[in-house]
């Protein structure tokens, strides 16, 4: 929290703060801020940790951190929160995220707790220029989600070739439930005056609302085709 506060300066950062008997105090950087926060429950701190922000940046830590990351990763694999990046960072020779990650697979993935492709939905960088580059690249392209009506809706700041649209039904087909993945206008149940998205590039296809790691897989990899 505190990297994030002295990253972007006071005027473009906030503070959430939980009430401890001991250890937890705000940082130099958002003490005696209006924008500081403090919570009493770590359920309502980590809600709007969620709510208001657009990737999580997760660096080794006590049972807190692993809490707060259990929690992103929950929401994210049942669908209760928007794709974002979720970023492991620690130094290329550090073991405390290549261990935890070593745990996942071999006991989660392993003994089918969580499915294989739930490792999609985090990545393991290993210097603050990597994290960056992955946020950045995250909302390169992809901007939003939303469901209308049994339809997914993916919104995209550029427009996706037919080529592109192609090669998701052929790579991403296991993850439709009937039909194909197709662009569109806004769907009548989007349309709303305020709101600021209704010219944006969308696709939409009816996904099976399961495979989350699978939909993140799709979205860097449309990040990644859209030159």
């Amino acid at each position: 929290m505190e990297a994030a506060n002295k990253g972007a300066g006071k005027i473009n950062s906030f503070g959430i703060n939980i009430k401890l008997p001991c250890e937890q105090k705000p940082n130099p950087f958002i003490d005696d801020d209006p924008k500081l926060m403090e919570f009493k429950y770590f359920f309502t701190r980590k809600l709007i940790f969620i709510k208001e922000s657009d990737a999580t940046v997760l660096l080794p830590g006590g049972l807190g951190t692993l809490d707060e990351g259990f929690e992103n990763l929950t929401l994210f694999q049942t669908g209760k929160s928007s794709p974002r990046p979720i970023i492991l960072l620690e130094p290329k020779n550090g073991n405390y995220w290549n261990t935890w990650m070593d745990w996942v697979k071999s006991v989660l993935v392993n003994n089918k707790f969580i499915s294989p492709d739930d490792v999609h939905l985090f990545q393991l960088k290993h210097s603050s220029k990597e994290a960056y580059r992955a946020i950045h690249d995250f909302y390169r392209v992809y901007h939003s989600l939303r469901y209308c009506k049994g339809l997914t809706v993916l919104r995209f700041t550029q427009s996706i070739s037919k080529k592109i649209i192609d090669r998701l039904n052929v790579e991403f087909q296991d993850i439709i439930t009937e039909g194909t993945i197709y662009s569109s206008p806004p769907l009548k149940g989007e349309v709303q005056s305020h709101d600021k998205t209704l010219k944006m590039p969308r696709l939409i296809f009816k996904f099976d609302k399961q495979s989350f790691g699978r939909l993140n897989q799709m979205i860097r990899n449309i990040n990644e085709w859209v030159g």
